[in-house]
């Protein structure tokens, strides 16, 4: 599952370039998230159950150990 930072900061019209709360800027430069734009798409993120529950099921399997 891919995280697509368009998803977060875009709608049918346009797309965020500002924290519509603080007003800071969220892409450092064309292609790169700013570290507040980071923060944000995390956030984000976070607030989707299903993608929490999936992140965190990765993160469990890649540190169960293997067994043969």
């Amino acid at each position: 599952m891919a995280v697509i930072p368009q998803d977060y900061f875009c709608d049918e019209e346009s797309c965020d370039l500002f924290d519509p709360e603080t007003g800071e800027i969220l892409y450092r430069d064309g292609d790169h998230l700013s570290p507040v734009g980071s923060r944000y798409l995390i956030d984000q993120v976070n607030q989707r159950q299903d993608l929490v529950a999936f992140i965190q099921s990765a993160h469990q399997a890649k540190a169960a150990p293997a067994t043969q």
